[in-house]
């Protein structure tokens, strides 16, 4: 692919500044990598012909490997070599002791102290002698003994000890659509288990961005799930499934939860077709967003009834 062809077929999204920045061309890929802006580790969320391929570091990507394997060994290499080259010109400055014995200037010696009476000597203190305790042979094993178990114990400590989340205070969430169980914090594992819609999860986030959430108890403890298919309340009932494409009737706008005094999602333009997952008793319309890296974009959001004007 040529630097300068558009990759529609593979796009990334990650976040930069606190904002989500979406590229599909090998130019500004690789004008990202040389700024600094993208690194082997930012979590790039990957999409091919249109479709979410999940969320993995960008050194796992393939086309972006080549990238990183190609301008970051050389900007290494220049680093290294600046870090031991010498500044032109500069003086070396002599040795310590040198500088000590230049800068030395004789001192004047101090007058000497007056003399001082010795103390009138008392009766002599009687200490009773102390006896010592020779430790036999039993006694140096155990010590031994109770040292190793120590030691023994911190190791262990340490082998098991696992990172702590920045935000390890546990909280309940709910599953807002189908979701993959995953062994490990990225998509590009095989789920040990699929959630369905509402399914309540305890456990923590692992990063500010919420982006995935590690399942601290219950049944599946110790399981991953991603966050923007998550809400932190419980999911209303639906009073009629759908779950196929419509085109709204007009201009809307979608919200976290189905009430106008929730936060919006984003505005939906008239004639945009939407994923219909269901109607609520209310009227709502639960809609299902394509997922993407921002944390003001859900899995799931809520139109007004007069959204679809056709379908009751």
């Amino acid at each position: 692919m040529a630097e300068n062809e558009d990759a529609d077929d593979l796009a990334i999204t990650f976040r930069s500044a606190g904002k989500p920045v979406r590229m599909s061309s090998v130019t500004k890929w690789r004008r990202a990598i040389t700024l600094g802006d993208l690194t082997r580790e930012t979590l790039v969320e990957v999409e091919a012909g249109g479709r979410s391929q999940g969320v993995s570091p960008a050194g796992a990507v393939p086309a972006l490997k080549r990238l990183f394997d190609e301008i970051s060994p050389r900007a290494e290499a220049d680093d290294a070599a600046l870090a031991v080259q010498p500044a032109p010109d500069e003086p070396i400055p002599p040795p310590l002791a040198t500088q000590a014995v230049a800068t030395r200037t004789p001192q004047p010696s101090p007058p000497p102290p007056p003399p001082v009476s010795p103390p009138s000597p008392g009766p002599a203190a009687v200490v009773p002698p102390v006896e010592k305790k020779k430790s036999g042979p039993g006694g140096c094993l155990i010590t031994l003994g109770i040292v190793l178990v120590v030691a023994f114990v911190a190791v262990k400590s340490c082998s098991h000890r696992h990172p702590v989340a920045p935000f390890a205070e546990a909280q309940t969430v709910y599953v807002t659509r189908q979701v993959n169980l995953r062994p490990e914090p990225s998509s590009g594992n095989t789920p040990t288990g699929v959630l369905d819609r509402g399914a309540a999860l305890t456990g923590v986030w692992n990063d500010a961005d919420k982006t995935w959430f590690r399942v601290t108890i219950g049944d599946h403890q110790g399981g991953y799930v991603w966050g923007m298919d998550l809400a932190v309340g419980a999911r209303p009932d639906l009073a009629a499934a759908v779950d196929a494409a419509r085109t709204t009737q007009r201009a809307v706008t979608e919200y976290r939860e189905p009430d106008t005094s929730a936060s919006s999602e984003r505005e939906v333009a008239a004639g945009e077709t939407l994923v219909v997952a269901g109607r609520l008793a209310s009227g709502w319309w639960e809609v299902t967003n394509k997922g993407r890296i921002a944390s003001t974009v859900a899995g799931v959001g809520y139109v007004p009834p007069e959204t679809f004007d056709a379908l009751r």
